[in-house]
């Protein structure tokens, strides 16, 4: 599997119902870029494709033949060689089941494939986990429409860039929600922690689905150093800012 930013995602989808699998990489495609899809019809068979080409994610139902949907993801985080996530088509259990998976979101349950905006936060999170254990100075994030990016007071430890999607960014005066503007894809989000080092200043929010690159604010010096392209587009960003500040100023007079 590849390493970049760019690399496709493959995905692993396991189901004796062949209309199941095509309904699941069609979800897929809805929300995430670059999917690639292999499909199993029984445990064994999961097995067996693992073995010979790990998938990033792994979409199984329980009630399979030969070995149970359970039985694939134990095999699978013990014997997997690289991060990957995995997806189980069924309710939480009533037992606990992969319990420190599931805090890290490499395990997830999910019952209703079909609702959309569930299966895009449960696929992000299975897209964050995996991004959180690449070993690179920035990583990349995930969020499904209406997930919190930043929000006002926090402390701030990375910046980003918008690489698909778009995000609103908004705040709350005396009770209302006012919002600020729009952050397009190639902008720059919360970079005014890395100028000023102060905490958010803002909300901001995904309009939809959204994949951002991750910066830590302490290597932001290096690697606008390294990636001149990311220093224009922070420049862009400032100015842009800048523009949309002064036109708010204007109305108001």
């Amino acid at each position: 599997m590849g390493n970049t930013l760019e690399a496709a995602r493959y995905f692993l989808i396991v189901s004796a119902d062949n209309e199941r699998r095509l309904q699941i990489s069609s979800a897929i495609q809805d929300h995430v870029e670059k999917a690639h899809f292999t499909y199993a019809t029984d445990g064994s068979d999961a097995i067996s494709k693992i073995q010979n080409f790990q998938p990033h994610v792994i979409i199984t139902d329980e009630v399979l033949s030969k070995q149970t949907g359970t039985r694939v993801i134990e095999w699978t985080l013990n014997h997997a060689k690289e991060p990957v996530a995995c997806i189980l088509l069924e309710p939480v259990p009533d037992s606990e089941q992969f319990v420190d998976d599931v805090v890290i979101g490499r395990v997830q349950f999910l019952e209703n494939f079909k609702d959309s905006r569930l299966f895009a936060k449960v696929l992000s999170r299975a897209l964050n986990c995996l991004s959180s254990h690449s070993p690179r100075e920035f990583s990349l994030k995930f969020l499904a429409p209406g997930d919190s990016l930043l929000k006002s007071g926090d402390k701030a430890n990375c910046v980003y860039i918008l690489k698909r999607g778009q995000l609103r960014a908004s705040l709350s005066v005396d009770g209302r929600t006012v919002v600020l503007g729009q952050v397009e894809v190639g902008e720059f989000v919360g970079e005014m922690a890395y100028i000023n080092g102060e905490a958010r200043s803002a909300d901001v929010n995904a309009v939809d689905d959204c994949e951002l690159i991750e910066i830590p604010i302490d290597m932001m010096d290096h690697l606008l150093f390294l990636k001149p392209a990311w220093s224009k587009a922070l420049m862009k960003t400032l100015s842009k800012r800048i523009k949309t500040t002064n036109a708010a100023l204007t109305k108001t007079d």
